[in-house]
């Protein structure tokens, strides 16, 4: 953060006074950081019940997923009598299972920097506790984190390497006609990847990346049910919509695109 951005972030009193002094294009990480309050501030306050509203604030107290012991606590504190605060942060507390980490193991050596390699390798091998294994939103929060392993994106090599293996796992699984044309309307081009960086949610950030990367249909329907279609991620949506929109067309090769208006 620069000197003045720091300035401006602890003398303003305002979002107006902050983008004084403070790009958003250069200081992604503390508008990130603003915006994860804002969503907290946004789910938790309807909480009925203190034991809600105090584990709904664990939840955005970090930009990380929470952790299996902070869902548990989330569930059993809000989804008697809180069903407000449980539609709105099911997007930051969903995960992924995958109880099969070390098949990514390969993929670690992609990476050009060593302290990501080492990490990657401990991450997947350990693969947390045979009770409680890592989700796929911590072994990635682990990797970008701990490792200085970079955004998830599928144009780094590191990334790339998981979403081939996954692809390579699902390569007998052909997507129908309906799912292939409805792919080619929100337009699958490279050129939506640097959107997924603007996600809110862990989950979100996946979905987007693995839905843009080459042709891959495998998470279409939630990326559309729960990300694209979520008020918190209007930035998300906003950026996709900004892009190309393509049609297909049974006599072309490649989709036909053009630029939104």
């Amino acid at each position: 953060m620069s000197v003045r951005c720091q300035h401006v972030c602890a003398t303003g009193s305002s979002q107006d006074d902050l983008r004084t002094g403070c790009r958003a294009s250069d200081e992604q990480q503390l508008y990130g950081c603003l915006k994860r309050q804002e969503d907290g501030h946004r789910c938790c306050s309807s909480a009925r019940t203190a034991e809600c509203l105090d584990a709904c604030g664990q939840v955005f107290q970090r930009y990380q997923t929470p952790s299996k012991a902070l869902r548990e606590r989330v569930l059993t504190g809000c989804r008697t009598n809180n069903s407000n605060v449980m539609q709105c942060i099911k997007g930051f507390i969903d995960v992924t299972f995958n109880r099969n980490l070390k098949r990514y193991v390969p993929c670690c050596d992609a990476s050009p920097e060593p302290k990501c390699r080492r990490v990657c390798h401990e991450t997947l091998t350990a693969g947390g506790s045979d009770t409680d294994p890592y989700t796929v939103e911590e072994m990635i929060d682990l990797l970008q984190h701990r490792g200085g392993c970079g955004a998830l994106m599928p144009t780094l090599p590191l990334w790339k390497c998981f979403l081939e293996a996954d692809k390579q796992r699902s390569a007998g699984q052909q997507a129908n006609s309906n799912e292939v044309s409805r792919i080619n309307q929100i337009g699958m081009d490279s050129a939506k990847q640097h959107c997924c960086l603007k996600a809110e949610s862990v989950r979100c950030r996946r979905l987007c990346s693995t839905t843009y990367a080459n042709e891959w249909t495998t998470n279409l329907v939630d990326f559309e049910q729960e990300c694209l279609a979520a008020p918190e991620e209007h930035a998300l949506r906003q950026c996709i919509d900004e892009g190309k929109v393509c049609e297909w067309s049974p006599d072309t090769v490649r989709p036909r695109c053009a630029a939104v208006h």
